[in-house]
């Protein structure tokens, strides 16, 4: 009898002991959640941080961008350089974005005195194959038609610049808020070193097209057979700056 009473006794024990670690153990894995619940906790914290910081930052360059570009129509320029290449004075672009197109107009009116009055002046090597092909092909090139300003080329252009300013994108592909309709585009980020005319700068950047071997930007600016353009110049979160040019082959 005693030997039972004994045996139920460390019987009761042992299970007292399997309770306490098992207890033991749901302490200690409720302890490891709160902590892990805890850190979750803190990186959410920061996560929201940063996000409120980017929302701010994304708020002050909407600002910015609103009053230094407002959406109005620009005030109609009329002047008339030296080379007796027009500057357009439609209502709708900037007098920077109107004299882009007017340097882009000089390379095709007049490529022979645009090569020496804005490209050689400008350029430190005549060397390199960009360089150098930029040479011959206004050596060669015959004098073509003007690009004529375009509303419809300028809302596009517009809407393009401004959706990779904000986004700090680069390329061509739109959203859908960017409708297509257009036949060629030129797109520009930063600023090259060049010229301190910022026009004739990004300008001089699109026709070296340094490190593009299609030469794409240059063909495009140089092409007969468009006949409409216009360019917008917005604020590039990357970039500083970014300039699209659409071009139609239409009227």
């Amino acid at each position: 009898m005693k030997l039972l009473q004994m045996f139920l006794t460390v019987v009761v024990f042992l299970q007292g002991c399997v309770s306490i670690t098992k207890y033991q153990r749901v302490v200690l894995a409720n302890a490891s959640q709160r902590v892990t619940i805890k850190k979750l906790h803190l990186k959410i914290k920061t996560l929201q941080q940063q996000n409120n910081g980017l929302l701010d930052s994304l708020a002050i360059f909407k600002n910015y961008a609103a009053s230094r570009y407002p959406s109005k129509t620009h005030t109609a320029t009329n002047i008339r350089p030296e080379s007796g290449v027009e500057v357009s004075n439609d209502s709708f672009q900037t007098a920077r974005e109107k004299k882009i197109l007017y340097y882009m107009n000089y390379a095709r009116v007049k490529p022979k005195e645009f090569l020496k009055t804005g490209v050689l002046p400008n350029l430190k090597d005549t060397t390199g194959y960009y360089e150098r092909t930029l040479i011959e092909t206004l050596r060669k090139m015959k004098a073509v038609s003007p690009l004529m300003a375009s509303k419809k080329m300028y809302a596009l252009a517009l809407c393009h610049a401004r959706e990779s300013g904000l986004t700090g994108y680069v390329g061509h592909i739109r959203s859908h808020g960017c409708a297509k309709g257009y036949n060629a585009e030129c797109c520009a980020y930063g600023h090259a070193n060049y010229s301190s005319d910022e026009a004739l700068n990004y300008v001089l950047q699109l026709l070296v097209d340094d490190g593009v071997p299609s030469l794409g930007h240059r063909e495009i600016i140089l092409l007969p057979w468009l006949k409409t353009a216009a360019v917008s110049l917005q604020p590039h979160v990357s970039y500083g700056e970014n300039v699209v040019i659409d071009f139609s082959a239409t009227n």
